[in-house]
């Protein structure tokens, strides 16, 4: 018997496929990290980047005990996972870029309660935590983006 390894890059995919496949998100451009592009995108949705090309995390790891520590012994697991909203318009309109934002992350978090377990069988829990909102102005236009993390709680048992 052996203990289930971590689960982060299960959670991570399973993520990718609910946003991409998500009739909500459907004006939505999801991608797995930054995307790479000149192109500018007006709804964005990055799994595993916190919208700054500069920095390479993705999310963290976080484990523990979940009975009395033995070889075969059950695992909690946290699993967090960077993502960032973009919005973007050429008006320099912050209010419609900010409400075109909150409602991509009303969706997410609607897709996450009503996906909670994300069709794996060891998952317990998945919630949006830690947001954090930007504003920006430009000559040719406004941007919000909100970072975020979602945090995923599994059991690690043996198989």
């Amino acid at each position: 018997m052996a203990i289930v390894a971590s689960r982060w890059n299960t959670v991570y995919e399973a993520l990718l496929s609910l946003f991409s496949n998500a009739s909500t998100l459907s004006t939505v451009t999801v991608s797995d990290g930054i995307p790479i592009s000149e192109d500018r995108f007006t709804n964005l949705l990055i799994v595993g980047n916190i919208g700054d090309p500069t920095a390479n995390q993705a999310g963290s790891i976080s484990q523990d005990y979940h009975d009395l520590a033995g070889v075969n012994s059950s695992r909690d697991e946290t699993v967090s996972i960077d993502c960032c909203i973009i919005a973007q318009n050429g008006d320099s309109s912050l209010s419609s870029a900010r409400s075109s934002a909150f409602t991509t992350l009303n969706a997410v978090e609607s897709l996450l309660r009503n996906n909670y377990d994300l069709g794996l069988r060891d998952v317990q829990r998945t919630e949006l935590r830690d947001a954090n909102v930007y504003l920006d102005l430009f000559a040719d236009g406004a941007a919000c983006r909100i970072s975020f993390t979602i945090e995923t709680t599994c059991l690690l048992t043996t198989v």
